[in-house]
C-alpha cells in the first residue's frame, strides 16, 4: 500500500512515499480432507465448516518438503510395515471415562474395526501387488496406545486449520517417530485421534496431511467415533487411512485448492462408473447402509496411483488432474 502527499512549499512539488510491508506468517494451515461419506447419502454433511469462512489455498507440492527429516510427513508410502498409533483424546465437550462400561465398548470397537480396515487395505495391496502390514493392536505394544487431555473442544480445533495442539501432544508426549520405526521396526507412522463423540455429533472425521509449513511432520486422523446418529464404520478407517498416504476424496470438488485439481466432471464420472469407490462411498452400495463387520466398497485405478500403488492413471489423466505426490 502506498500514500502519498503534495507540498508546495516554494512552488516545489515533493512526493513523499510511505512503503508499508504487511508480513503474513504463514505458520500452519493443516489440510482436513473431509470424510467419509458421500453428499448422496448424507445430504447434512459439510466438507469442511471452516472453508466457509476463510478463503485458503493448499497446493499439494506439501508432499515435497525436502527440507526436514520427514519430507514427506510420517507417513509417506503405503508399504511395508506401517505402525498406527491410537491416541484417545478428552476435550471438554467430549471425553472419555474408562470406568464406564459404554466408553469401554466404543474403545473395544476402534480396535475390531481398524482390524477389519486394516486387513481390507492389505488385501488390496495384494491385488496390486504392494505388500503392505499394519502394526495397530495396542492391547500388545504400549507403544501404540495414549490418552490425551486436550483444552480445546473438538470442533474449535478442527475448524482450527492447524490442530496445533494434537501436534504439540504427539512432539511431546509420544516417541518420535524415528523411536516408533526402531522400536516396531516398521516403515511407516499413522496416528488415530480418536473423539468420544455421541450420535448427534454431525462433523465428519477428517485427517490431517502434513506440509510444508505445518509445524509438526505427523499424518493423523481425527476420528468422530459416532455422529449423524450412527457409529463411525470400518470403511470410514480405511477411507481415512487412505487420506493420510495421499489418496483424495472423489466425491467432491476441489473448491479450495487441497484435493489434486478434482473437477465436478470427474465427480460424475466416479458416480456414474466407480460409484463403490471408498473415496467416494463409505456406504453399501446396494443397500446404502454402513458395514459394521466386513468393507464392501472397492479401490479402484485412481486412489491407487493417488497412494503409489500405480504409476499413472488413466482417469486422473482424462480429467486433468494433478500429479500423485507419489510420482515423480
Amino acid at each position: 500500500m502506498f500514500f502519498y502527499s503534495n507540498n508546495n512549499d516554494n512552488g516545489n512539488r515533493r512526493l513523499l512515499l510511505f512503503i508499508v510491508i504487511a508480513i503474513i506468517a504463514v505458520s500452519r494451515i493443516c489440510l482436513y480432507i473431509g470424510d467419509n461419506k458421500t453428499a448422496d447419502n448424507n445430504d447434512t454433511e459439510t466438507e469442511s465448516s471452516a472453508a466457509d469462512s476463510v478463503n485458503v489455498s493448499i497446493n499439494t507440492s506439501y508432499f515435497n518438503n525436502s527440507n526436514l527429516s520427514y519430507p514427506m510427513g510420517s507417513a509417506e508410502e503405503l508399504s511395508g510395515d506401517v505402525a498406527v498409533v491410537s491416541v484417545f483424546a478428552s476435550t471438554p465437550d467430549y471425553s472419555w471415562d474408562f470406568s464406564d462400561s459404554e466408553d469401554c465398548r466404543t474403545r473395544e470397537d476402534t480396535l475390531k474395526y481398524m482390524d477389519i480396515a486394516s486387513e481390507w487395505i492389505e488385501k488390496n495391496a495384494v491385488e496390486w501387488n504392494q505388500d503392505v502390514n499394519f502394526i495397530y493392536d495396542w492391547k500388545k505394544c504400549e507403544y501404540l496406545y495414549y490418552e490425551a487431555d486436550l483444552s480445546e473442544n473438538v470442533l474449535i480445533s478442527r475448524h482450527n486449520y492447524g490442530g496445533d495442539e494434537v501436534g504439540r501432544y504427539i512432539d511431546s508426549n509420544i516417541p518420535s517417530i524415528s523411536q516408533i520405526k526402531n522400536k516396531l521396526d516398521c516403515d511407516e507412522v499413522v496416528y488415530i485421534i480418536y473423539y468420544n463423540t455421541d450420535d448427534k455429533f454431525t462433523d465428519v472425521s477428517n485427517t490431517s496431511v502434513y506440509y510444508d509449513g505445518c509445524n509438526y511432520p505427523y499424518e493423523y486422523v481425527s476420528l468422530y467415533c459416532n455422529n449423524n446418529y450412527c457409529e463411525e464404520p470400518p470403511a470410514v478407517y480405511a477411507h481415512e487411512i487412505l487420506h493420510a498416504f495421499g489418496a483424495p476424496d472423489l466425491y467432491t470438488a476441489d473448491e479450495y485448492g487441497n484435493n489434486y485439481g478434482t473437477t465436478d466432471e470427474l465427480v460424475d464420472y466416479i458416480k456414474n462408473n466407480l460409484d463403490n469407490e471408498i473415496m467416494y462411498t463409505t456406504y453399501d452400495r446396494v443397500t446404502g447402509e454402513c458395514h459394521y463387520s466386513s468393507i464392501t466398497n472397492d479401490l479402484t485405478e485412481i486412489t491407487a496411483y493417488y497412494i503409489g500403488w500405480t504409476d499413472r492413471s488413466a482417469i486422473a489423466e482424462k480429467f486433468g488432474m494433478q500429479s500423485s505426490s507419489h510420482s515423480g
